[in-house]
């Protein structure tokens, strides 16, 4: 009923709910089938999360689709249902992602939900856990700050630039110190 309902997302209650959107159904899918000793890679395509048979580049499963079975031509379908007929379809996007990438991913989705529902405590600790991934870059990790200061945090906030300050480039490093202490600020 509600496709950006955070739950659809949380494995523990797409789990007890047996409801979620395409990406937390195929981690449950692949989870499922690892441990009856089936390899199956996640597929992100954009705007549709799949699933694949590990080494076999046409066999696909729609988790959002009780597992429908799908041929590289029908997953191009889907694409275009999704994003438009306009929309190009690069063949790449039917390569498997690893962990981290499908991790990326659902933080991302619950990064917007999160925003546009105006739950800042909620927002706060996927960035803080979008963070701590290999890789998140200098921006998405200083972005974590604003959800502090959002809830009052100042002290948290200015501590996180501070940090993020130390491996940034100078001139960077120079504004999130100006904004760390204008953060401080606000605790007088």
């Amino acid at each position: 009923d509600d496709y950006y309902d955070p739950r659809n997302s949380y494995l523990d209650d797409v789990i007890d709910r047996r409801l979620g959107i395409p990406i937390s159904l195929g981690v449950v899918l692949i989870e499922v089938a690892r441990r009856a000793g089936i390899k199956l890679a996640g597929v992100g395509m954009p705007g549709h999360f799949l699933v694949r048979l590990d080494g076999e580049p046409s066999i696909f499963l729609d988790p959002f689709d009780g597992g429908a079975l799908l041929s590289p031509a029908e997953c191009e379908r889907r694409f275009h249902a999704v994003q438009g007929d306009a929309a190009p379809f690069d063949p790449d996007y039917l390569e498997p992602v690893g962990a981290l990438a499908i991790i990326a991913r659902m933080l991302s989705n619950l990064r917007q939900i999160h925003t546009v529902r105006h739950d800042s405590v909620a927002l706060e600790w996927v960035l803080r856990l979008r963070s701590l991934l290999p890789g998140a870059s200098l921006e998405q990790r200083s972005e974590r700050a604003g959800a502090l200061a959002a809830l009052a945090r100042f002290d948290e906030a200015a501590t996180v630039l501070e940090d993020l300050a130390e491996e940034a480039p100078d001139q960077r490093a120079d504004a999130l110190v100006a904004k760390a202490r204008r953060l401080r600020a606000k605790l007088n």
